[in-house]
């Protein structure tokens, strides 16, 4: 730094300003400092501009690592919290919210002193989480990302789950589907229970059979979506649908893509065909969704957008120095495929 003030006759404070961002630093001189910079290769220090200015200069993304991290939900998101640090001097740093740190409130105010990251994203916190009641209280600048908290006053960015079951729904009762069941995603996950009863209510709305053994558990994963299936069709002619009991379904709405393909694989496994026998539809829109013999009904969700809002509404609020606030919802669109399709009649 001391190099860089010497060869363009500016004090080390301007230096300073320049690389913090400051805007008390004439245009001439910022380009005239950056130059320099560029043809002496320095780097900025942006470590040891945090401890003055006590601002780590770090964002914290707070997720349970097991479940989320690795996910091509999680990829989406990350590139759109990216894209936007990338125009920014801040940096990521994550945090797993299935450690104990984040499962006692005092560990938890230790970590975030220790660390000091200025603000967290905490990404699809489960329905048991009492972390977040622990950093409200500390007042840590945060969003809720994919969720909205119930019952709280914390800023969140999310997905209209509902709205997205609603349509599914809507698209299979239209080809005349009256016998559509459910699989679940785990019931500790938010988003997974906003699916699940935006389905019981458009079976209600609509005067449907709901039966409990319509609404089969998962997990998100393939698996579960082909258990799912099996356990439908398990005490039931295997094949067309004059054959089967009026017990089993005509279509199934899987909470997820991943369950949605599960459950096709199933139906091929059982000699169902998809979508003459069973239609089937997904959520979250993967790309592998739109590549199979029988492309996927799913509805597409702005995950990458989502991410990017997120780390916009907390850089804006760091950079004002206050606590970001408000709910955003964004909106989903139904994307319809070779997986669906009318119902057959009973003969």
């Amino acid at each position: 730094m001391e190099d860089v003030a010497r060869e363009c006759g500016v004090t080390k404070k301007t230096v300073s300003r320049v690389f913090a961002g400051g805007a008390a630093v004439k245009p001439s001189t910022r380009e005239k400092i950056l130059e320099a910079a560029r043809r002496l290769n320095y780097e900025y220090n942006t470590l040891a501009q945090s401890f003055s200015s006590k601002r780590s200069r770090f964002i914290g993304v707070a997720t349970a690592f097991q479940q989320l991290v690795g996910t091509s939900y999680f990829g989406e998101l990350f590139r759109g919290i990216a894209s936007v640090l990338n125009e920014t001097e801040m940096d990521l740093s994550l945090f797993d919210t299935d450690t104990d740190s984040f499962s006692d409130g005092e560990k938890l105010a230790k970590l975030y002193r220790r660390r000091r990251v200025d603000g967290l994203l905490v990404v699809a916190p489960h329905t048991y989480d009492r972390f977040l009641g622990t950093l409200e209280r500390l007042h840590v600048p945060m969003i809720v990302v994919g969720v909205q908290p119930a019952g709280k006053d914390i800023c969140s960015v999310s997905l209209d789950d509902a709205k997205g079951i609603r349509l599914l729904c809507e698209h299979l009762y239209g080809l005349g589907h009256r016998n559509m069941a459910f699989v679940a995603g785990p019931d500790f996950v938010t988003t997974s229970e906003q699916r699940k009863q935006a389905y019981v209510q458009f079976c209600r709305d609509k005067g449907l059979e709901c039966p409990a053994h319509y609404i089969q558990p998962g997990s998100f994963s393939i698996q579960t979506g082909r258990e799912a299936v099996r356990r439908h069709f398990a005490d039931g002619p295997r094949r067309v649908p004059r054959q089967r009991s009026h017990a089993c379904p005509t279509a199934i709405v899987a909470a997820n893509d991943l369950m949605a393909l599960g459950a096709m694989d199933a139906a091929r496994e059982l000699g169902l065909r998809v979508p003459e026998d069973l239609s089937i539809a997904g959520f979250d829109n993967l790309p592998v969704g739109g590549e199979l013999p029988a492309t996927l009904t799913t509805i597409h969700t702005p995950v990458m957008e989502m991410g990017r809002q997120s780390a916009a509404i907390l850089v804006n609020a760091l950079q004002q120095s206050r606590l970001p606030a408000g709910s955003t919802v964004l909106d989903v669109s139904l994307v319809t495929r070779a997986s669906t399709a009318k119902v057959r009649a009973r003969l």
